[in-house]
């Protein structure tokens, strides 16, 4: 009966089988189920002869989990010393898996429940769905069921946590616990894996089951937002949109990111009444008072393509939550052509003739003639040129500089204005 030890724990639930092989600890898993059945089966009195006091999250509490609350087991008993803590899993834990043997033990479910599952996860995203609602189906009487995101310790742990955030939109018994953002906030809660607890770590994550079980952490429905609209203006790029925290009663602060680095700050606290009115709208409980949501701002980007996002503080402090991203290409140069280069006054002049335009602007714009960094001649495209109204900018846009002939090369580059930070060359002689 040894390898029945290594199975069950003190409490006759299952955990860690650690040093068992996989093909063993496999087939242990379908007769670990039978066998739970008869150890529980002993009256309840024989088992507990005097009553616990009444807890507040209840006299059992179920911890659906992987490896990573083995390390943290008797931090959570710590924060729930009048509760019996149950635990039905173990190390490589999966969705799957515990929806079969949760089926075959529905003994095990108390009112509430903590899941903390999806870090073994097998890359099928429509899979970890499925499996997600078959679990969930089967706790659909608890009143609590708080599922704890896995931290981001690879990338495809982003389409983990996208499933489990939506889960919260169909299953009203469902709280999610950002155990993603503290973990990102504070790399020392894990080890080197960005998985498995450190002893701070334990604490941390029992705190944060203490927190959402018993109330301190209003019910945790996550912040949403769109990007509705990305305008390329004369005076910068204008990022417009909406922002709605269902847990505030006031405007939730928006920030904007670009290419990953935060660029601005602003409270989404504009009229925009047409969101309220949306399906969105209603499944958020928004009513017609609910109004101040939207957001608009300019911001000075350079030239070139760019992934303008926005995210939003969640209303408990565990980190800002990605909404929306766009991408979007800027170019403010001005543009144009050197389009003639002749000899004049005997071979002591050169003729240099084109145009230019600045898309940010409509009258003739500032041209300079360079040699090397020496500006030896400036003024303004502004001859008329009735070809150059295909741009939609007028037609006085030509230019003709003379100057001095020379060995060496001249360069005629055109002055950006307003948005933008480029100036552009718009050829040389040589």
């Amino acid at each position: 009966m040894r390898w029945m030890a290594e199975v069950f724990g003190a409490s006759g639930c299952m955990h860690a089988a650690g040093s068992l092989p996989p093909r063993r600890a496999s087939a242990l898993v379908v007769v670990a189920g039978l066998l739970l059945s008869i150890l529980t089966a002993v009256p309840a009195a024989a088992q507990d002869p005097e009553p616990a006091p009444k807890s507040e999250v209840g006299d059992r509490l179920l911890v659906i989990h992987d490896s990573v609350i083995l390390g943290a087991r008797r931090q959570i008993e710590a924060v729930f010393p009048e509760t019996k803590v149950q635990y039905l899993g173990f190390g490589g834990f999966r969705v799957g898996p515990a929806a079969d043997m949760l089926a075959g033990r529905p003994d095990l479910i108390t009112d509430k429940v903590v899941v903390e599952l999806g870090t073994n996860y097998l890359g099928n995203q429509t899979l970890f769905r499925r499996e997600l609602d078959r679990l969930m189906g089967l706790l659909s009487g608890v009143e609590h069921v708080l599922w704890l995101t896995p931290s981001r310790y690879a990338s495809r742990m982003d389409q983990v946590n996208t499933e489990i955030r939506a889960a919260a939109d169909r299953y009203p018994n469902l709280q999610i616990g950002e155990w993603t953002y503290l973990t990102a906030a504070d790399k020392d809660l894990t080890w080197g894996d960005g998985i498995h607890l450190q002893p701070r770590g334990a604490e941390a994550i029992a705190g944060l089951i203490h927190a959402h079980l018993t109330g301190a952490v209003e019910w945790n429905r996550q912040p949403v937002g769109r990007i509705e609209g990305l305008r390329d203006t004369s005076k910068g790029l204008r990022v417009s949109g909406w922002a709605y925290d269902p847990d505030l009663d006031q405007p939730v602060k928006v920030r904007i990111t670009v290419n990953g680095e935060l660029v601005a700050k602003r409270k989404a606290k504009r009229h925009k009444p047409a969101v309220a009115k949306t399906d969105l709208g209603r499944g958020l409980g928004m009513d017609n008072t609910t109004t101040k949501l939207g957001f608009a701002m300019k911001l000075k980007l350079p030239d070139g393509e760019h992934e303008v996002c926005i995210e939003a503080n969640n209303f408990d402090g565990a980190g800002p939550r990605p909404l929306d991203c766009r991408t979007v290409a800027i170019d403010h140069s001005p543009f144009g052509s050197l389009e003639k280069v002749r000899s004049a006054k005997k071979g002591t002049l050169t003729v240099l003739s084109g145009w230019a335009i600045d898309p940010d602007r409509s009258h003739a714009i500032v041209l300079e003639v360079r040699n090397g960094d020496q500006v030896v001649a400036k003024g303004r495209a502004n001859l008329a040129r009735t070809d150059l109204d295909q741009f939609g900018k007028g037609s006085d846009h030509g230019f003709l500089f003379k100057v001095p002939t020379i060995d060496d090369e001249y360069c005629v580059v055109a002055i950006n204005e307003r948005a933008g930070s480029t100036d552009t060359v718009l050829g040389c002689t040589a």
